[in-house]
């Protein structure tokens, strides 16, 4: 269910600080993406935005939509995915992970919501019009990183040097056991560096790989993400626009080291 978001993974790298135009939620980054299958070269858009909804309190949210025939297929791209962060000590937390899908024409929402202070991670449930649901509560002794807050804090450098042939490995939002996310280091070239994105699972199954490719300049700009579908082929979102630069607050804050849950 989430194949077409997770190509767009590393799109998060991406999430660049525009100038806003006030307003209690500031939109600070746009950027929109092509999305092509195989042969079709534009089967839908997808766009990711970021927005300050309070100091040190940021909205990421990725949306996509299929175009012409391919709109009328559940699973392919999905609707939503949000995460609300909190941006202390060097590095961004997060606080709540929501995916909006459609499956067999049933719209389903999932809420993962991180307490800090009480030590767990829920999991809340809605389907189509009827109320969240919470549905399971797991201990939460390390830090757990949703697909959005990942690549944010692998761009703030929270993982520390990021040479080629380097593993990064962190704890995904589990199913309720837990899954791990690992990321392989491409070297940086003239064009840009390849990174791949594995999703292991507690029994010993894998989702991917997916790849992206960043641009040469500042930010870690995606260009390209991808992955193949069996039978089908290459899924594939290609940046069309990039603009923005660090915002001063998150250039050289204060780190603690990264097992800390403190919020």
């Amino acid at each position: 269910m989430r194949r077409g978001f997770l190509i767009f993974l590393g799109l998060g790298l991406a999430l660049l600080f525009l100038p806003g135009t006030g307003g209690a939620d500031l939109v600070l980054e746009e950027l929109p993406y092509r999305v092509s299958l195989g042969p079709w070269q534009e089967i839908g858009r997808a766009n990711l935005t970021l927005t300050e909804l309070s100091p040190g309190r940021y909205l990421a949210q990725f949306t996509a939509r299929c175009q012409g025939v391919w709109s009328l297929l559940d699973g392919w791209l999905p609707d939503q995915y949000q995460t609300e962060m909190s941006f202390r000590d060097g590095r961004l937390c997060p606080l709540v992970f929501r995916e909006k899908v459609r499956i067999r024409g049933r719209r389903l929402v999932k809420e993962y919501r991180f307490d800090y202070q009480q030590g767990h991670l829920e999991y809340w449930r809605k389907i189509n019009d009827r109320e969240l649901v919470r549905m399971w509560q797991v201990p939460l002794q390390e830090m757990v990183f949703d697909p959005l807050s990942l690549f944010y804090n692998l761009r703030l450098g929270v993982f520390g040097d990021l040479g080629g042939g380097g593993t990064i490995r962190v704890q995904g939002i589990p199913t309720p056991e837990p899954e791990e996310m690992v990321l392989a280091m491409g070297e940086r070239t003239d064009q840009g560096r390849k990174i791949m994105l594995t999703i292991r699972e507690p029994k010993g199954g894998e989702r991917g790989p997916f790849f992206f490719c960043t641009g040469t300049g500042p930010g870690w700009v995606p260009q390209d993400a991808w992955t193949r579908i069996f039978k089908i082929g290459k899924l594939a979102g290609h940046l069309e626009d990039s603009r923005g630069g660090m915002p001063k607050a998150w250039l050289n804050p204060p780190r603690q080291k990264l097992s800390s849950l403190g919020q």
